[in-house]
């Protein structure tokens, strides 16, 4: 489905900044968003990620217009439209269920929307196939919707939704129907579509690879509250608190507290460096950053170290992943690349994890 006018499109320009300030959600007793304020610049791609029930939809809806919010404004363009209708504010929509008409061609159903706001029929031809090219779907312009895969659904959908040229398209969880295969490839898909028209996309999904693979930016949402925003790199290699930490990719987290530049692990009886001054009761280490020595082996100089006993090793191809329990119980998890003979390395075996200094991040 997609939403689309001129009414109050703001001015020419490919892209528009975003400008929610304070806006709260409340039904019944529950805070759905709680005073949310969210800048988003003009042509960038940005995602609202969490898990469900964190509030990323609510907001993408009030920013679409189809849900009222309780306080708080919304600018788009520059001009308020928080009282603006969703018909009026002329913006591009796509959900995750395609909802086009079965009976209608892959053609009439991006040209819908054109006829039902009168633009000249001598127009609609033009605009419908660059918008078909856009999606590469120009060939499949007189096929019907069930003569289509998954895929060139949600692209015809896309299709319908940029015909218009608006200046911001909101994308509610859109490939959260097709099968990993196909979502890899539309993530590329959508990625180049935006690179290609430079206007503004705000994408909503649960899904953090989705979140580190398409966006400029991703914004962190819990329980109604945005509780980081970055760059994919910096929410993955930076996060500011556990729940960051935890929700983007895989993290070894070791509970302590810090000391004049050390963390003291009570747990395992084991004290790591920091690389600079830090306070915090966690320390998160990612997979990758991880080396995995057979025995109980000295440190580098550079390195912290662990001691631990492997539960498991699993192999993916180009890399295994290997499951080690601390003294203290923790179960660590070390991403390493698939040696070419034994190594040690196999359920059962004593082993020293180790990272660099700098590879630790101190969590609030």
């Amino acid at each position: 489905m997609s939403q689309n006018t001129t009414d109050s499109r703001p001015d020419d320009q490919a892209g528009a900044s975003i400008n929610v300030e304070k806006v709260r959600k409340q039904y019944g007793a529950t805070t759905v968003l709680d005073d949310v304020s969210l800048d988003i610049r003009a042509g960038e791609f940005i995602t609202l990620l969490g898990a469900s029930g964190s509030g990323k939809s609510t907001l993408l809806n009030i920013i679409a217009g189809f849900t009222k919010a309780d306080g708080g404004r919304v600018h788009i363009g520059g001009r308020d439209l928080t009282k603006v209708p969703a018909h009026r504010r002329g913006l591009g929509m796509v959900f995750q269920h395609y909802a086009l008409f079965p009976h209608m061609t892959v053609f009439d159903n991006v040209a819908y929307g054109l006829r039902r706001h009168g633009t000249a029929k001598s127009a609609i031809s033009g605009l419908v196939a660059e918008a078909l090219e856009m999606v590469e779907l120009g060939h499949l312009a007189k096929r019907k919707p069930s003569e289509l895969s998954g895929g060139q659904q949600q692209r015809v959908a896309l299709a319908r939704a940029i015909v218009f040229r608006p200046p911001v398209l909101l994308m509610d969880e859109p490939l959260g129907a097709l099968d990993k295969l196909l979502r890899e490839q539309l993530q590329l898909e959508i990625r180049r579509l935006h690179q290609d028209m430079g206007i503004t996309f705000v994408f909503v999904t649960h899904d953090q690879e989705e979140a580190l693979t398409m966006s400029d930016r991703i914004a962190l949402l819990q329980s109604g509250n945005i509780v980081q925003i970055g760059s994919p790199s910096d929410l993955y290699e930076r996060p500011n608190c556990r729940y960051a930490a935890e929700f983007i990719g895989v993290s070894n987290i070791f509970s302590g507290e810090c000391r004049d530049g050390v963390f003291d692990d009570r747990i395992n009886g084991a004290q790591y460096r920091l690389g600079s001054a830090a306070s915090g009761q966690a320390l998160m280490v990612r997979p990758e950053r991880l080396a995995v020595r057979p025995g109980i082996a000295l440190s580098e100089p550079e390195d912290n170290a662990v001691e631990a006993v492997v539960e498991d090793c699993v192999y993916l191809g180009s890399f295994r992943t290997v499951h080690a329990r601390t003294s203290g119980g923790d179960l660590v998890v070390a991403r390493t690349d698939v040696p070419r003979g034994e190594d040690g390395v196999h359920p059962g075996a004593k082993v020293t994890l180790t990272w660099k200094i700098e590879d630790g991040r101190v969590l609030a």
